[in-house]
């Protein structure tokens, strides 16, 4: 179980959320069956090898089962492409895959493994409702503070280059978009505000906004720069005033 293969399978399902953030029924779904996932690897299946008890047992029944969470995800993503709820994307796939892999890592021999890729994937990638592991006893899964700090600064790592991949070749200066922002809005237009709008053009124009991008300003930028040519008449219809962000587009009951 190489470090190499943990470290995909967590941006695979980073990336899945970020897909899955655009639709609200499509989110919670993942996250109860990631819940589940995790349930079935750190409580039902180490427990099971501790000690044996009814509600362990339960544990691991259909609902916790890695392959059963698998096939409702699929059929779940499937449902919601059909119903035009999303649109089809090849990372959802490479999540589903994402889970099938992790569907491999069920020996025991690998319980730290398990809890560094419950760890980075669960609690640093997903950042949706209630993080799982916590409810754990310390005596159920032995994550000591040195090896979280090691995993939140091997997170890091993977999203500093990250970040630096998207903004590769990418010169505000040049960019009409960000021209425009700097004359409309001005160069200290805040990070929330610029946020915002990127909310409000994202659910009208059903695109994705990701997660990246709702948390630093320069890859913010970069968003705005890529969809230009999509987003650009939106932008007329914010006025930014005191820091806090005003919409006078005319169909914006409809979008919210």
């Amino acid at each position: 179980m190489g470090s190499r293969l943990l470290n995909n399978i967590s941006a695979k399902l980073s990336r899945l959320i970020d897909v899955a953030s655009t639709n609200t029924q499509l989110t919670n779904y993942v996250q109860q069956q990631l819940d589940r996932t995790a349930d079935y690897f750190l409580h039902g299946e180490f427990q099971q090898s501790q000690s044996s008890t009814p509600s362990n047992a339960a544990n691991l029944n259909g609902q916790s089962n890695p392959q059963n969470v698998l096939n409702n995800l699929t059929a779940s993503t499937n449902g919601l492409n059909q119903q035009n709820h999303i649109m089809p994307d090849m990372a959802v796939l490479n999540g589903l895959n994402a889970l099938n892999n992790i569907n491999n890592l069920n020996s025991i021999n690998s319980i730290n493994n398990l809890n560094g890729l419950a760890l980075n994937g669960m609690s640093q990638n997903i950042n949706i409702g209630n993080n799982p592991l916590l409810a754990f006893p310390n005596n159920q899964i032995a994550l000591t503070q040195a090896a979280i700090q090691g995993l939140v600064k091997q997170t890091q790592s993977v999203e500093k280059d990250r970040v630096r991949q998207k903004l590769a070749g990418f010169d505000p200066k040049t960019s009409p978009a960000c021209n425009y922002i700097n004359s409309k809005f001005g160069q200290d237009v805040r990070q929330h505000c610029l946020c915002e709008m990127a909310k409000y053009i994202a659910k009208k124009r059903q695109i994705v906004l990701d997660r990246d991008s709702k948390r630093r300003k320069s890859v913010l930028l970069k968003w705005f720069h890529d969809k230009w040519e999509i987003i650009s008449k939106d932008m007329e219809f914010f006025i930014v005033q005191n820091d806090e962000l005003i919409i006078n587009d005319p169909d914006v009951q409809k979008v919210v």
